[in-house]
């Protein structure tokens, strides 16, 4: 939370500041793909001290919120997007028999994003970049193992990075967008002196600015 608190400060800071030079502000909506990480530390005895299992297959999952660009300075602009994000993770097992069986478990989270963006050019397509924090809260978590204390004591609030490219186009008259981010969770999961756990997520959307 320490890491939190001067991020969402500024965050607050940010909106009546940037309320008299409002770009534009729209919504967003996609897909997210993401994939965890379970680290199993064991004691060295020689050996390599850490085993590395990860999950067979990433969670395809859904993205969408709402967004608002002001004027920044030179050619950099100020992206607050609010969303709604899925993550979480599907785990193929096996029985003792060899029958295979899936694993799947969703956590549902709210997204406060402060993003820099700036375009590579102006054109009829005009790509940019985008980088900056986010912070993920926890809202629900569904599906597999979830009244498992184990998962219960996963993090609920998660600090990370967005990188991401993008390209405004117009079509029909309507302002659109696509976007590929990556994004980078910098709070682990799950912690403890035995296990580490570390997720990764892709998002991938389209946009309508007005």
């Amino acid at each position: 939370m320490k890491i939190v608190k001067p991020f969402l400060i500024t965050l607050i800071i940010t909106l009546p500041v940037g309320a008299q030079i409002l770009n534009n502000f729209g919504v967003k909506f996609g897909g997210t793909t993401t994939s965890q990480e379970r680290k199993y530390h064991l004691p060295a005895s020689g050996y390599d001290a850490i085993v590395t299992i990860q999950p067979n297959k990433n969670l395809v999952s859904l993205s969408a919120g709402v967004y608002a660009e002001f004027k920044g300075y030179s050619i950099f602009d100020i992206l607050v997007e609010l969303n709604y994000l899925q993550k979480g993770f599907i785990r193929e097992e096996q029985y003792t028999t060899g029958e295979s069986y899936t694993l799947k478990q969703r956590t549902d989270y709210l997204n406060l994003s402060l993003l820099i963006k700036t375009k590579v050019y102006d054109g009829i397509v005009t790509p940019y970049v985008i980088v900056g924090p986010r912070y993920d809260f926890e809202i629900t978590k569904t599906g597999f193992g979830v009244d498992n204390p184990y998962y219960e004591a996963f993090n609920k609030n998660l600090f990370g990075f967005y990188f991401g490219v993008g390209s405004e186009f117009e079509l029909f008259n309507i302002n659109l967008l696509a976007e590929a981010i990556y994004d980078l969770s910098i709070t682990d999961l799950y912690d403890d002196s035995i296990i580490t756990v570390t997720s990764d997520t892709f998002i991938f959307r389209m946009g309508i600015s007005f």
